[in-house]
Parts: C-alpha cells; sequence; structure tokens
C-alpha cells in the first residue's frame, strides 16, 4: 500500500507541489478533473514538469467516454466504472463491458494495457 494524492483542482496542485518540495510526500500523482477536454488540458497545464507522476481522468456523475481518446494520447490513465456514473444512455452496461470498452478503445490507439507487475512497478510499489 502508498498514500497517493487525489487532486481535484489547481489549488491542489500547488498544495502537493509544496509538500512534495518540503520532502513530506512523493510526487506519484493521480488526478481527476471535470468531464470535458478542455477542462482536463487546464488541469495538466499546471502540473510540474520536473515530478514524476501518473495520472487519470475520472468522471463522478457523467459519462467518462467522451474523454478516453484524449486522456491516453496524452498518456493518462481511465478510472471508469458504475459507481461513478450508471450510463443508462448505454442500457445500463456492466462494469466488466465499460472496462473493456475503455481497454479496446487504448488497444486501437496503440497502448496496451498494463499487467499487474507493470502497474506496481509504475506506482513505485516494488
Amino acid at each position: 500500500m502508498k498514500p497517493m494524492q487525489g487532486l481535484w483542482n489547481i489549488g491542489s496542485i500547488r498544495t502537493t507541489r509544496a509538500f512534495v518540495e518540503m520532502g513530506l510526500t512523493e510526487g506519484d500523482v493521480l488526478a481527476g478533473h471535470p468531464g470535458t477536454v478542455k477542462g482536463m488540458e487546464a488541469f495538466l497545464d499546471f502540473l510540474p514538469n520536473n515530478l514524476r507522476y501518473e495520472w487519470g481522468v475520472v468522471c463522478y456523475g457523467g459519462n467518462l467516454l467522451p474523454l478516453v481518446g484524449a486522456a491516453i494520447e496524452r498518456g493518462g490513465h481511465i478510472a471508469i466504472g458504475l459507481g461513478d456514473y450508471h450510463y443508462r444512455e448505454m442500457e445500463t452496461p456492466t462494469n466488466t463491458q465499460l472496462i473493456s470498452r475503455v481497454a479496446r478503445m487504448s488497444r486501437e490507439m496503440g497502448r496496451q494495457i498494463a499487467t499487474p507487475e507493470e502497474t506496481r512497478q509504475a506506482l513505485g510499489l516494488v
């Protein structure tokens, strides 16, 4: 287990950066922002270039699928599930169906799905 910061606005990025600079936490970051490409890009503009971090998109209460391609193109990860939104416009799919769709989109864009071991390495858990 490893602590992580969930950053939901630009102010939280600045606070986390200060904590990293003070040595109070590591630079690993998982972040989400409101569900638009423009909002995601504004958020990414404030992530510091000198830190190692992993980031992802999440959309509580809204359809995340329109952001998937943009996030994958920019190296982000996708946190999707029925706990955040029910996807009724898709006749309420299962979590397996949602995840399979995102995985297929990722592969079609040339990005493979990480194995559990690759994920642990990326997050510094090994």
